[in-house]
């Protein structure tokens, strides 16, 4: 692995500074020292007000030892309230060893200065670009990394999105340095997303019974002999419309992910621009519904597959700014920089298919740095926290299990001003188990704002440098 650069530590102060509420217009205005050992953080031009990180530039030389270590668990600096305590009771750094655990995260080293006592910026860093996963490591059948393989599960705190707490702390210090400063609020959001991996077409008795009658959907079984006779949609393309009025009679609007391949193994196969499909896709357009792609199975891997089905279905869905997710979660790194060139604006696919949770430590959109080419991606992350078979299968937790679990989720979320991205097949809107599921999901969400993701497409600024060039390596 590559040293770590100026610019890299200097985007992930930002990250910190907006996930604790600073405005783009201060961040600019931030001056950063580099030391041999540490990085000071100047927040406030015309004060002595400081932060000093340390930062270890031998850390990236120290990888595979730094994987294996277990994290420190720092504490706040000052109580933050019994409510704020309960969701986030400490902070487990990653690839640290040097830090000591038990003290408080930030301490006093002076009136003017705090001390961070652990190398969070190196930590967030590795978590948010997702480090671990360009390194040899674990594979599933699928050829995902799974989530047992992490740093963060093997931790315990994949649950956590850990890089947003860090910025909670990073906030009591601001304010503690800086009494006059108020930060922005944040309040949790949802996103709600359907990947619609199958719609019934092309129709034929055979796929009908194998595939509708042994799971006991009665209604969606007849729905499909019927729509052979030229009567009717199929159940699952009915089932997209299903799933827009669920969402619309709770409030919410949803973004639907379409396919544009061939049929395979993996893949259902079906064109988006038959009638019955186009028909459904421009009418949920005109009642405002966000509209995205959902690359086949063999893109993983694969820019140029991607390129051509991206191009594909945006003759259907339009070409203005538009994102969406990787067919059976298949996600590496390298994907950022395929859906960049593919001209996408954002991807959501970094959430794990085994264990629901904080894939990249954080709940907050952002714009990854992207390692290998040492700069900011133009295209923004959604990290996907829940998908609707990962409890049920996966996890093989019953109902109650995981209405439980992802609320303790979806407060995180909240705590930290985060975004609660849910994806639920349209299949499973008439699928058992899961079609009694996602109403009382809804329900436990109906407070919850919007994510308006076209906001978050703009890059924010970076904090100057008081002395040495941005692209310098440390």
């Amino acid at each position: 692995m590559q040293t770590t650069s100026k610019s890299a530590i200097l985007y992930i102060l930002r990250e910190l500074g907006r996930r604790a509420g600073a405005a783009p217009d201060w961040i600019a205005r931030w001056r950063v020292r580099f030391g041999t050992d540490s990085v000071e953080l100047h927040p406030e031009a015309g004060t002595a007000a400081r932060l000093v990180f340390p930062f270890d530039a031998s850390k990236a030389a120290r990888f595979a030892q730094l994987r294996e270590a277990p994290p420190c668990r720092l504490t706040w600096m000052q109580d933050p309230g019994a409510a704020m305590r309960e969701v986030v009771p400490d902070f487990p750094v990653l690839f640290d060893d040097r830090a000591s655990g038990g003290t408080p995260l930030f301490v006093a080293a002076g009136s003017d200065t705090l001390k961070c006592c652990a190398d969070i910026l190196t930590s967030a860093l590795w978590t948010l670009s997702r480090v671990e996963e360009t390194v040899a490591g674990p594979s599933d059948a699928h050829g995902r990394f799974p989530a047992s393989g992490s740093v963060a599960f093997r931790a315990g705190c994949l649950d956590r999105p850990i890089i947003d707490e860090y910025a909670l702390a990073f906030r009591q210090a601001l304010c503690f340095l800086l009494p006059a400063w108020k930060p922005r609020p944040s309040p949790g959001r949802l996103k709600l997303s359907h990947d619609i991996d199958g719609v019934g077409l092309p129709r034929s008795l055979r796929s009908t019974v194998g595939h509708l009658y042994p799971r006991r959907i009665p209604r969606a079984f007849w729905r499909d002999v019927l729509s052979l006779a030229g009567a009717g949609e199929p159940a699952y393309l009915e089932a997209v419309r299903e799933t827009a009025r669920i969402s619309r009679a709770d409030g919410y609007d949803s973004a639907f992910y379409w396919k544009g391949c061939a049929r395979s193994a993996w893949d259902s196969g079906y064109d988006p621009e038959h009638p019955q499909v186009r028909a459904v896709i421009e009418g949920l357009m005109q009642e405002g519904f966000e509209m995205g792609v959902h690359p086949a199975y063999d893109t993983f891997g694969a820019p140029e597959r991607l390129e051509q089905e991206v191009s594909r279905l945006r003759r259907v869905l339009g070409s203005g700014p538009m994102g969406g997710r990787q067919h059976f979660l298949r996600w590496r790194p390298s994907t950022w920089r395929a859906w960049e060139k593919a001209g996408l604006s954002y991807d959501t696919s970094v959430g794990f298919a085994d264990v629901m949770g904080f894939r990249a430590g954080t709940a907050v959109p952002y714009h990854p740095w992207l390692m290998e080419e040492d700069r900011e991606s133009t295209l923004l992350e959604i990290p996907l926290i829940v998908m609707d078979c990962t409890p049920i299968t996966y996890m093989r937790l019953g109902a109650a299990d995981t209405l439980t679990a992802v609320e303790a989720l979806v407060r995180r979320c909240e705590a930290v001003g985060g975004v609660f991205t849910l994806l639920w097949h349209n299949s499973s809107v008439i699928e058992p188990p899961y079609a009694s599921l996602y109403p009382r999901l809804l329900a436990m969400f109906r407070s919850r704002f919007r994510y308006h993701w076209i906001a978050d497409l703009c890059i924010w600024p970076l904090p100057c440098l008081i002395e040495g060039g941005a692209n310098q390596h440390v």
